[in-house]
């Protein structure tokens, strides 16, 4: 029931999460195609305007302007890189923004703009990055204001206007980046709690060695990978020799803490990312070696129950009087007509024949023509 309910629980994450990812995309892609949009009517405006006045060199300007829009909106479709685009547009804002600021646009009501620069720029850009646009364009503004002497473009504002939009838009800013560290936060525990459940539904509980079901997903990635190169990979099975009686004689308290141990004794086997160790179910493990040899499959096995030996607990009801370990080993070349359960089905036939000659031993079996 427990197992149910984390594997209800972890996909509901997942669907959030990715329904979360999909609609920051696509509020962005909003975004920036409003932007283009806004900006190819205003240049077409501004220059046809230009132009029935005779400033031909401003209209051609306007004209190639809204051409370069045009041509960002269709690279912007075709690629989707939403990290260029981003980019490009609060960058275009920011100038334009600074080019109303510089010419009292609007009858200086153009600063009424730069309030929805920090939204833009912090969203578009991430935190670090827009706030850092953000004060730069403030900055820049109150730079125009002080050498507006040298600038003969400049429109005066009334007295006391600047410095009313400069705290107002500090404030706005603030307001902005409170608004977006919280989202963060609030994606980044999302993403922690979707990998701790993610952790929970593929790790054993007692041993926390990865489980049978992320057995199954592994084994075939691992086949699917190898395939293309014909790589060998080696698949142990190991099994606790009389491990019933084990748990009949000393309780299955202690059963546990004999299947933890050895957990550990096969997790250390463990050394590359392409190594995997599981508990296969029961007094039952398994390793997969990918890719490897025989003679590095054999050194598992051997380590594995020389290790194991080495333990010495306690075993009454075993011929050895202590905890001992059997290992069936599957060498197998990776090819196309080769299935995961063929594989399977080898190393548990090498563990069986391991049984009958005694326990305490391993036994290979080997597909590699």
């Amino acid at each position: 029931m427990s197992s149910f309910f984390i594997e209800w629980i972890k996909n509901r994450l997942f669907r959030l999460s990715d329904a979360s990812m999909v609609q920051e995309r696509t509020r962005k892609l909003v975004m920036l195609y409003t932007i283009i949009l806004v900006g190819v009517v205003l240049l077409l405006a501004l220059g046809s305007l230009a132009y029935l006045n005779g400033d031909y060199p401003l209209a051609l300007l306007d004209l190639g302007l809204s051409l370069f829009f045009i041509g960002f909106f269709i690279y912007l479709r075709l690629s989707g890189n939403l990290a260029v685009g981003s980019f490009v547009g609060v960058a275009v804002i920011f100038f334009f923004f600074l080019i109303l600021f510089a010419t009292g646009a609007a009858d200086h009501q153009a600063f009424m703009w730069y309030y929805s620069f920090p939204l833009i720029s912090l969203f578009l850009l991430g935190l670090q990055i827009g706030t850092a646009s953000s004060l730069l364009l403030i900055g820049l503004s109150l730079l125009i204001c002080l050498f507006r002497d040298f600038l003969p473009f400049y429109t005066p504002y009334p007295e006391g206007q600047v410095l009313r939009l400069f705290f107002s838009y500090m404030v706005v800013l603030v307001f902005a980046h409170l608004f977006e560290s919280t989202r963060r936060v609030t994606r980044e525990q999302l993403e922690s709690a979707m990998q701790n459940l993610n952790e929970l539904a593929i790790r054993d509980g007692l041993t926390g060695l990865y489980n049978r079901r992320y057995f199954d997903e592994v084994i075939q990635r691992v086949l699917n990978q190898v395939s293309r190169d014909g790589n060998t990979v080696a698949f142990l099975m190991a099994d606790l020799d009389f491990f019933k009686g084990y748990n009949d004689a000393y309780g299955h308290r202690a059963g546990d803490a004999v299947l933890n141990t050895f957990a550990s004794v096969l997790n250390a086997q463990v050394r590359r990312k392409t190594d995997h160790a599981f508990r296969y179910g029961g007094e039952e493990f398994a390793l997969l070696l990918s890719p490897t040899n025989r003679e590095t499959a054999l050194r598992f096995a051997d380590q594995l129950i020389a290790d194991t030996e080495e333990l010495k607990i306690p075993h009454a009801s075993s011929p050895f009087g202590v905890l001992t370990v059997s290992v069936g080993v599957a060498l197998v070349r990776i090819d196309q007509g080769v299935t995961m359960q063929h594989m399977i089905d080898l190393a548990d036939q090498a563990l069986y024949e391991a049984k009958n000659r005694g326990r305490n031993g391993r036994v290979i079996k080997e597909e590699v023509s």
